[in-house]
């Protein structure tokens, strides 16, 4: 049986690791001298939003006004006068990426909003209609639809991973994920999808997916991507997932094809499992890639992005894909993932790389503590065993060697 999706279903996909070359060319020029202007002004913007405490609309409308204002000023820099409209606006979106990754703790959790409140009610939703099938939605289900919709499911996964924090790429995911269903539908019906043709599969795939955080994010991108760049596709297919999320929220037996005494005893069994702990997790999980592309696409999860900071010449930043700890030849644990975990005040981070013998192992014992003590910052059963394991491994291991990677 041919387990590989057909390539014209995979057209019109992105990937955001394009996005780094663009960050590092912007980040080259703003080292230069004659960018100080420039750097000090985000530099400050930073701070202020950092410590500011407005509504989710006002910081929104802060991020928005500042946006414009940098455009102007870039556009009539040195650096970029001469260069084309398509060239700046390139800058501007590595510029929108550097903000958002260093804001994003304060952007996306907005303690005035009732965001993750509506986040816990998806996915509470999701969770208790997990047993529902594509015939309940009156959805075709051959081994192809299957596939295409794991891969979308794993393009909605990625919403609830940290290490992508700009809108835009953010975005992209959703993109992605609705893009696969609605060439779906066109390779099996010859015909473009309307939206009450493509609802149905966003809404299984939603439920497929289960992330935790969906509401959230579309909020985050409505309130903090540029608006010049929320093009049609774009809102429409973002209206398309919000509309989806409402219909998860509010669903019963009668929007679908069951019986009432069928669906209120499938909901039943689905919240005693999820009393009694015993949920099947398996869709929550990422499944195997199987999507077939060439080298550029060879992946749909990209590599941890490196963003440096804009402090000049002399400054390195540690490479976030980097392996920080290594036992026997195996990396356990990269510089991104440690900083989501371990606090950055902590001291392991600056000692662990000039340590050896005993002195190590007691080092990165104690930093295994602390980051079982963390363990209620990860998001999927996934990253909870991925960690149990590495503080296993290097609790357990003896032969333990310590580096630090510097791009």
């Amino acid at each position: 049986m041919d387990d590989s999706i057909p390539v014209d279903i995979l057209r019109g996909l992105n990937n955001p690791v394009q996005y780094i070359s663009e960050c590092s060319d912007f980040l080259d020029k703003m080292k230069q001298s004659s960018s100080f202007a420039l750097v000090k002004s985000i530099k400050n913007f930073i701070d202020i939003f950092m410590g500011n405490q407005s509504s989710a609309a006002e910081q929104s409308e802060m991020i928005k006004q500042f946006m414009m204002e940098m455009h102007h000023l870039m556009s009539e820099h040195s650096l970029w006068r001469e260069e084309s409209e398509e060239a700046l606006q390139v800058a501007i979106e590595a510029l929108e990426r550097y903000l958002m990754y260093k804001i994003f703790k304060v952007a996306f959790y907005i303690p005035s909003t009732n965001d993750l409140e509506m986040d816990s009610k998806f996915y509470h939703c999701a969770r208790v209609h997990h047993f529902l099938q594509p015939h309940h939605l009156d959805i075709e289900h051959t081994s192809m639809h299957q596939l295409v919709f794991r891969a979308a499911a794993d393009e909605l996964r990625q919403l609830d991973a940290e290490r992508f924090k700009a809108p835009r790429e953010r975005l992209c995911f959703i993109l992605n994920a609705v893009t696969l269903l609605s060439n779906l539908i066109k390779h099996t019906s010859g015909q473009i999808p309307g939206a009450d043709d493509l609802l149905p599969y966003i809404i299984y795939t939603l439920i497929l997916a289960a992330p935790r955080h969906v509401y959230s994010n579309i909020r985050y991108i409505q309130r903090f991507r540029q608006p010049s760049q929320l093009y049609s596709e774009a809102v429409y297919f973002l209206t398309q997932l919000e509309s989806a999320v409402v219909f998860v929220e509010t669903i019963n037996h009668s929007v679908l094809t069951i019986s009432e005494e069928e669906y209120i005893r499938a909901v039943e069994e689905s919240q005693m499992r999820i009393q009694n702990g015993e949920e099947n997790l398996s869709s929550l999980r990422a499944s195997p890639r199987s999507l077939s592309r060439d080298s550029s696409f060879s992946s749909l999860t990209p590599s941890p992005f490196l963003v440096p900071d804009l402090d000049g010449p002399g400054r390195r930043t540690p490479a976030l894909n980097a392996p920080l700890i290594e036992v026997n030849g195996k990396d356990l644990m990269t510089f991104n993932e440690l900083e989501e975990v371990v606090a950055p005040s902590t001291p392991y981070l600056s000692t662990l790389s000039s340590s050896s013998g005993t002195e190590a192992t007691t080092i990165t014992m104690g930093l295994s503590a602390l980051t079982l003590s963390k363990m209620h910052l990860f998001l999927n059963i996934n990253d909870l065993v991925y960690l149990v394991m590495n503080c296993i491994l290097i609790c357990s291991t003896t032969n333990l060697q310590c580096r630090q990677h510097w791009d």
